[in-house]
């Protein structure tokens, strides 16, 4: 059960959101190793994938440039779960492969 902290009159800052994230992704059991940035990048990719322009998602994300959105852009890089675990199945693995492209089921579309 999630308990809650006494909250005090200093700003929020950067490493505390992903100290709050990992504190709670711990307490659900699941993998510590997911950021904020993390989510923001799943954010975009969606947004994409669901016929969103690059230009909607630079200004919905806030960035001057483009090219810092693509950054963010992650549809090349989705991979089933199911081709992950054949693989595990086999013994094939691929170190190199971002661990946040792995999706469930389907491509989204």
């Amino acid at each position: 059960m999630l308990q809650p902290r006494k909250l005090s009159r200093r700003p929020l800052v950067r490493t505390d959101a992903a100290d709050m994230l990992k504190r709670r992704l711990k307490q659900a059991g699941l993998p510590v190793h997911y950021s904020p940035h993390s989510f923001r990048a799943t954010g975009i990719t969606n947004f994409l994938e669901n016929d969103g322009t690059l230009e909607a998602a630079q200004r919905i994300a806030g960035h001057a440039d483009s090219r810092t959105t693509k950054l963010y852009d992650r549809r090349g890089q989705k991979v089933l779960l199911e081709d992950m675990e054949r693989n595990a199945e086999l013994g094939i693995s691929f170190p190199g492969l971002n661990r946040f492209a792995v999706c469930s089921g389907t491509r989204f579309r």
